[in-house]
């Protein structure tokens, strides 16, 4: 089952780009991004009353860094995400975004001061070869060629936000309930979304 739920994730997240390049064409990046997490917050709160039973005095005494993961994990990364799939392609944005466990360990050795394993270090390098094998389409003449769009910057801008996102819990937040740190930070970030899409 474990196996399934992972299989899973993966198409989900892969889907998002292609199904957010098409959305953007019919309306703007911030109301995307602002319909998609109002719908999770809607969804996911009636799932946490139901499964747990949440503290909120632990949310008031990390008020701060939680409403740093809602503006910079959820507002930070689906802004750059949406506006970068305005000017870049699918494709692009995923491959940028794989990336993104390695960005998110060196982030949390920088913060936290976590070790960097040998394994992690060729998984780093081997991802990284594998996604500069696939930009530029086994040819390194295209590789030397290629440049790099705005919207691929704003992408690469996503990634150091979710990357941020991750690793703030571990080293700001204590004895919060992870379901009520995710509703939280998806809320806080959803109504600072449909704010922005509305001025």
């Amino acid at each position: 089952m474990i196996y399934l739920q992972l299989v899973l994730t993966a198409i989900f997240w892969g889907a998002v780009f292609h199904l957010g390049k098409y959305a953007i064409g019919y309306m703007s990046p911030l109301s995307v991004a602002a319909w998609r997490f109002l719908l999770a917050a809607i969804m996911l709160l009636p799932i946490v009353f139901w499964r747990t039973r949440p503290d909120f005095s632990t949310v008031r005494r990390n008020a701060l860094p939680l409403l740093a993961m809602g503006l910079i994990g959820v507002f930070g990364f689906n802004a750059s995400l949406f506006y970068g799939l305005q000017q870049t392609s699918p494709v692009n944005a995923s491959l940028i975004m794989a990336t993104n466990p390695a960005i998110t360990a060196l982030l949390a050795a920088w913060l936290s001061g976590d070790k960097i394993s040998l394994r992690q270090r060729w998984g780093f390098v081997i991802s990284l070869v594998g996604v500069i094998v696939i930009v530029a389409h086994g040819s390194l003449h295209h590789l030397m060629t290629m440049t790099f769009s705005t919207g691929d910057m704003f992408i690469f801008i996503g990634n150091l936000c979710w990357a941020s996102y991750t690793v703030i819990p571990k080293r700001f937040i204590n004895n919060v309930q992870p379901m009520l740190i995710t509703v939280t930070t998806i809320t806080t970030g959803a109504l600072a979304l449909a704010i922005s899409a509305e001025s």
